[in-house]
């Protein structure tokens, strides 16, 4: 799953979308969030990593690995995916795989294959006299 940070300036949609492209040279857009996990580390600042779920622009594209980030690139079953031993034990990362689990099931049980009940996000003007935009992240409420 490819992971990064995001860049001074950026949005959660452009990062994720960047970081794909980066990792495997796919293009995607972000379709929305699924779940993101805070962490609190010892004298430094806290960090949340989100879950997004994105959609290839051209679905018959090929990957290709950077060699300076990924040592191993594979298409891989949502199941295999969150079944690896290296999440096992954690409840944490169970709770975050359990709801990839259940999104792609949403997904494939979906004629559009859209998966209901994520966080969207926007792009707004601030308003209120001030110039520029901020993101917004929303449900479906």
């Amino acid at each position: 799953m490819p992971t990064g940070l995001l860049d001074p300036s950026e949005d959660i949609p452009e990062a994720a979308s960047r970081e794909l492209m980066e990792e495997t040279g796919l293009e995607a857009v972000m379709d929305g969030i699924l779940c993101f996990r805070q962490a609190h580390r010892p004298s430094s600042a806290s960090d949340l990593f989100f879950v997004c779920h994105l959609t290839l622009t051209d679905p018959e594209a090929t990957w290709k690995a950077c060699e300076d980030e990924i040592a191993d690139i594979k298409w891989m079953s949502v199941e295999d995916y969150c079944g690896q031993e290296r999440w096992q034990g954690s409840p944490t990362y169970e709770t975050l795989n359990d709801t990839i689990r259940k999104a792609s099931q949403k997904a494939q049980e979906s004629q559009d294959h859209k998966v209901e009940g994520m966080i969207d996000s926007l792009v707004l003007p601030v308003g209120l006299g001030y110039s520029g935009t901020n993101a917004v992240f929303k449900s479906h409420l």
